[in-house]
């Protein structure tokens, strides 16, 4: 075998100076007892990240011709994602006098990236920009959005025995 370099093999890289992704999350809300024993809980939470780790083509292709075509394909872990979520979080939930609770949950929300939803993808999902020279056109709504989420759920406080060790 050769010693020489192919300057056209793929490079996956690195750059110097990624730093860690810089995350703000703030939340307004309310709790209120309404009759009937009834609590209800209502919230607005949001998130807002810069700086997350993506996966950016730094030679890419144009017609199957690369800006350099003297190299091959350079992709390397950047600082290029964001992402903000925005969600109203409410809650009804009511306990019982027999050890019985009950409890209602919604929640409505939208979650918009990058193509930074995982950078980390290995089937199934892009991890990089559809256009390397506009990256704002990637900017939607996120893989893992989920707008509306509800949850129904009860529990049950068993008796357990009146005497013996279990009383103490």
């Amino acid at each position: 075998t050769s010693g020489a370099v192919n300057p056209l093999a793929a490079v996956t890289t690195i750059l110097p100076g990624l730093r860690n992704p810089m995350t703000w999350t703030w939340n307004l809300g309310f709790q209120r007892e309404l009759p009937g024993g009834m609590i209800l809980d209502a919230a607005y939470v949001g998130t807002r990240a810069l700086r997350q780790f993506i996966n950016e083509q730094l030679n890419p292709g144009v017609d199957s011709v690369r800006i350099h075509p003297e190299r091959g394909s350079v992709v390397a872990r950047t600082n290029g994602g964001d992402s903000i979520y925005h969600s109203l979080q409410t809650r009804l939930e009511r306990g019982m006098k027999n050890g019985l609770l009950f409890r209602f949950a919604y929640t409505y929300s939208k979650a918009i990236d990058n193509v930074a939803s995982e950078v980390f993808v290995t089937t199934g999902g892009a991890s990089r920009a559809s256009n390397p020279f506009d990256r704002s056109i990637d900017r939607s709504v996120a893989g893992f959005d989920v707008p509306h989420r509800a949850v129904w759920s009860f529990v049950y406080d068993i008796p357990g025995p009146k005497e013996g060790l279990a009383e103490q």
